[in-house]
């Protein structure tokens, strides 16, 4: 606030009026044009900037000379489109109290700033005077040198004018029109020469060149004829710059108006310290104040301005006495400072402190002065900020920010390790930059603006580039900062790192694309069949073995693969066992029927695929034709010789044993690996080559293999003949004759060292992905079965029992299966919730619901329908076996005794069953379900407690 230091001046001599005329012209050439706050004066009718001050300059980005051929029309292009000119002036002059506006800068971007804008009445001339704030900055602030610039214009009874060096008027301050010659309009723009005699023009301009020429102030006093009037006028002339002049005139006719004036400004000081939002004091240097304004008094949560006065500073406003220090007390130099003070219930506040010593005539201090502003929650603001700060630069993702045009304005740490940029070598460039790949097209680019620019968020993945060159998939997220307007004001993004699970993706398509690749061209039969004996697919080798011309003529033509498939019953039966018993075949040997009736010898090795609880979903299994092997079995010994002479030309390592598993044969490519004789290898003295790590483990799988007669394969170090250890890949197949006598074992080994230095680096790579997709798949099941659960019963939902329902309906209409469907429902649960309320009745659902549950079988599919209404797929089942269940699930509940307030409880259900129809052919399964729910009502109407089947 301004201290009032002209308050003696009432009454004085011609001298200390002229004295308190230069303070006041000093005071407003510093408070407005040094004053950190924005502020401008316009004229009322024109809109014409009259001045403006270097901190409003800064903001808008123009030079003065700009501004001066500028209205505020030009600084508001939307209210120019939206409003004519007469409605613009009249909204923006009832604008007493703070308002956002909108503001274009030079470079053509918008503002939001926070604006007070007053009418000041001097002599019954108005003028307009601005203060203008960032919206998101603190209003106090701005409130307060509003306040004072007002208090100043209403005090001012001068003629404020820019003169150049050529005498031309260039700006007239709204401050005392009727003192001007001519209008301001008619003077703007003119000469003195046009305006005044030439003596008195001469006079004017040689006081302008001395004063451009000198830069020194200079006061002459002159008199002119105004609206025929004779006044007296002391001016004030001051340099503005090398061609400017700054003219301060003070009618010294009247002294009487000017005291008036005086006292008038007196009192809106007085108004405006007592209505002023932040808290003003005058205190002295021992601790007690002299002054405070009622914002002061609240802000405390003092009850009275006397109450406040009366308390010790130290004492009773700080934590501790020794807080109250600061750097205007102990030095007197004038500074912002922040601090914590204690309200009067003892709470804590944090200042700004605005202060300076105001000091007597002898420059010593009287008091010390200032204004407080409230940032307690700003402080707090500042330290979410700081947690939020270090929560993203400690985040696993990467977090960047831009401005509106794509320019980074922030990245945090993950952002830097992932593109290997510095945040330096990043701030102040554009995105395409520095993250474009090549590989997105500028379609999608124009896409993303288009949609983020409309306020959009945009989720997607993408490639981008690390500073490397490397490429990287990204998952992203791109959203628009707004600002309390709702304009844009940047944007953010948060991209996490997919590569490892895009290639996992890739692999996995391309191991599926192999696999389709291996069914549909892999000399070996390959199917896949339900337990109940029916082939769900087959590949074109299989079909060719049993002798049909298509894999779907087989679909189609095998209905029971016991009776079509096996020429043994027992084959069969064995087979279904062994799968059951421990969940997969090895070369299970059958004889069995083709197409044609004739029969032939296969071999099979299958598996059984389970779902998560261990039941069988189907077999799975591979199939040859050994018919010929099994001819050729008899000519095996006399082949001997053949194979011996061709595994010693094989470049692949072979070895042989009897059938005690003491090795009798190895061919030339071994030993010229191990660089020893055949002597030294057979019996057991090939293991001497073995490395000391892996012998335990490599004798104990060759030990298990010949005890147990079945197919081996491992991995071992092997010396060369160089006594380097090399890892061999080995494979031992037992040899049994047409009888199935037990000959021994054959094998071969390759040398895989330089794969097992490969697969190591994989297994590495893909653990990460493993970890990753497990955590993925976690969060997908969770969601899944939150999704197809009823929250009351914890049976399926309606939604979720209609997809299976879907499904297997469409199953059975395929393979004509049976299918059937159970609805019940509790009898009388109307009457169960009006006599002992809903609570009971929900008890009563989860008991049925859990007691339903213990009855139906494994394969079916039990759900809530809605309300008291449940319902149950049955696949393969038909609606007498369906009855049966039903029936045991009516016993079951009808058995039950609940508990509750007023005594047991006791249910009993209605209960309708319909099979699925194939003659006419039901369309849908809800069709089904229809005939169920009309045969629940005929049990209803039959007298309850009861099953019906449509």
């Amino acid at each position: 606030m301004i201290p009032k230091k002209d308050s003696q001046a009432k009454g004085g001599t011609e001298e200390s009026r002229s004295i308190k005329f230069t303070d006041d012209e000093q005071a407003f050439r510093l408070l407005f044009e040094k004053h950190p706050i924005p502020m401008f004066i316009y004229e009322m009718e024109s809109l014409a900037f009259l001045d403006i001050n270097k901190a409003m300059l800064d903001m808008l980005g123009y030079s003065r000379d700009e501004l001066g051929g500028m209205t505020l029309k030009d600084l508001m292009p939307v209210y120019e489109k939206n409003h004519p000119s007469e409605d613009l002036k009249k909204e923006l002059h009832q604008l007493q109290h703070p308002g956002t506006w909108n503001v274009q800068l030079k470079g053509g971007s918008l503002s939001s700033v926070e604006v007070t804008s007053h009418t000041l009445m001097h002599n019954g001339r108005k003028g307009i005077l601005a203060l203008a704030q960032d919206a998101v900055k603190d209003k106090g602030q701005l409130a307060a040198t509003e306040a004072e610039l007002r208090a100043l214009f209403a005090s001012m009874r001068d003629v404020v004018l820019v003169i150049d060096r050529d005498g031309v008027y260039r700006k007239i301050a709204p401050t005392n029109p009727d003192l001007l010659f001519l209008p301001p309009q008619e003077l703007l723009g003119k000469n003195l020469k046009d305006i005044f005699s030439i003596e008195q023009a001469e006079i004017f301009l040689a006081a302008i060149g001395q004063v451009l020429e000198t830069q020194q102030s200079l006061r002459i006093e002159y008199s002119l004829m105004i609206k025929d009037r004779s006044l007296e006028f002391s001016a004030s002339i001051t340099p503005m710059d090398v061609d400017s002049t700054l003219w301060v005139a003070r009618d010294v006719t009247e002294r009487k108006k000017a005291d008036a004036a005086l006292r008038e400004s007196e009192e809106r000081y007085h108004t405006l310290f007592d209505r002023m939002m932040d808290g003003i004091y005058r205190s002295t240097h021992e601790g007690r104040f002299v002054d405070v304004n009622p914002a002061m008094v609240r802000m405390f949560g003092y009850s009275s301005k006397e109450e406040m006065l009366a308390v010790d500073i130290k004492k009773d406003l700080y934590f501790a006495p020794e807080e109250r220090g600061s750097h205007i007390l102990d030095t007197g130099q004038e500074e912002v400072e922040e601090y914590r003070m204690r309200r009067k219930d003892g709470s804590e506040i944090w200042v700004e402190d605005h202060g300076y010593y105001v000091h007597d005539e002898q420059g010593r201090p009287k008091y010390h002065e200032g204004m407080l502003r409230d940032i307690t929650t700003r402080k707090q603001v500042e330290e979410i900020l700081l947690k939020l700060r270090k929560a993203v630069d400690t985040s696993t993702e990467a977090v960047f920010m831009t401005d509106t045009r794509g320019v980074f304005t922030y990245v945090n740490p993950r952002f830097t390790a992932l593109y290997g940029f510095t945040a330096d070598e990043v701030v102040g460039k554009t995105t395409p930059r520095i993250l474009k790949s090549g590989l997105v097209s500028e379609q999608e680019y124009v896409e993303f603006w288009k949609k983020i620019t409309s306020k959009q968020e945009v989720k997607g993945e993408t490639h981008n580039k690390a500073k490397d060159g490397r490429l990287i998939y990204i998952d992203r997220s791109a959203t628009p900062i707004l600002d309390d307007a709702d304009h844009i004001i940047g944007y953010l993004s948060i991209q996490r790192d997919v590569t490892e699970r895009k290639m996992a993706e890739d692999a996995l398509r391309s191991a599926e694309a192999n696999f389709r690749s291996i069914f549909e061209n892999a000399t070996v039969g390959i199917y896949q069949s339900t337990l109940d004996g029916r082939f769900l697919n087959v590949n074109k080798i299989m079909a060719q073995i049993f002798g049909y011309a298509s894999p779907q003529e087989m679909l189609d033509g095998v209905t029971s693969i016991e009776k079509q498939y096996y020429v043994d019953p027992a084959s069969r039966q064995k087979f279904t066992r062994l799968m059951i018993e421990q969940g997969y075949v090895h070369e299970f040997n059958s004889v069995n029927y083709r197409k044609d009736g004739s029969r032939f010898h296969i071999q099979e090795s299958a598996r059984a695929v389970k779902d998560e609880r261990g039941n069988i979903l189907y077999y799975e299994g591979f199939v040859s034709d050994i018919t010929e092997r099994k001819i050729s079995e008899e000519s095996l010994r006399e082949s001997e010789a053949r194979f011996r002479h061709m595994a010693d030309t094989t470049p692949v390592m072979v070895w042989m044993s009897d059938k005690d598993g003491s090795s009798n044969y190895f061919n030339k490519t071994w030993l010229d690996f191990t660089g020893r004789t055949m002597e030294q290898e057979l019996g057991t003295g090939w293991k001497q080559g073995i490395h000391p790590d892996d012998q335990d483990r490599c004798i104990e799988v060759f030990n298990n293999a010949f005890n147990e007669r079945h197919e081996f394969k491992m991995e071992y170090r092997l010396r060369n003949a160089n006594g380097e250890y090399h890892w061999l890949f080995d494979h031992g197949v037992p040899r049994f004759s047409v009888e199935g006598e037990f000959f021994g074992f054959i094998g071969s080994c390759m040398d895989i060292s330089d794969f097992k230095q490969a697969e190591a680096e994989l297994n590495r790579l893909n653990a990460s992905l493993i970890i990753a997709h497990r955590e993925l798949e976690q969060s997908l099941q969770h969601e899944q079965v939150l999704s197809r659960t009823d929250g009351l019963t914890g049976l399926y939902n309606y939604r979720h029992f209609f997809e299976l329902a879907s499904r297997e309906f469409g199953a059975s209409m395929r393979y004509q299966r049976p299918l059937s469907i159970i609805i019940f429902d509790t009898d009388h649960l109307k009457e169960v919730n009006d006599t002992l309320g809903h609570m009971a009745g929900d008890k009563m659902l989860i008991t049925v619901a859990k007691t339903a549950s213990e009855q139906v079988r494994s394969v079916d599919s039990l759900a809530r329908y809605g309300g008291d209404e449940f319902v149950i797929l049955l696949p393969q089942t038909n609606a007498q076996m369906a009855y049966a269940i039903a029936e045991r699930i009516r016993v079951s509940v009808e058995a039950l005794c609940i508990p509750t307030e007023k005594g047991p409880l006791s249910v009993t259900l209605s209960i309708g069953i319909a099979e699925m129809q194939a003659d006419p052919a039901d369309e849908s399964v809800e069709q089904v379900v229809q005939r169920a729910d009309k045969a629940l009502y005929a049990a209803k109407q039959g007298g309850r407690n009861r099953s019906h089947i449509n």
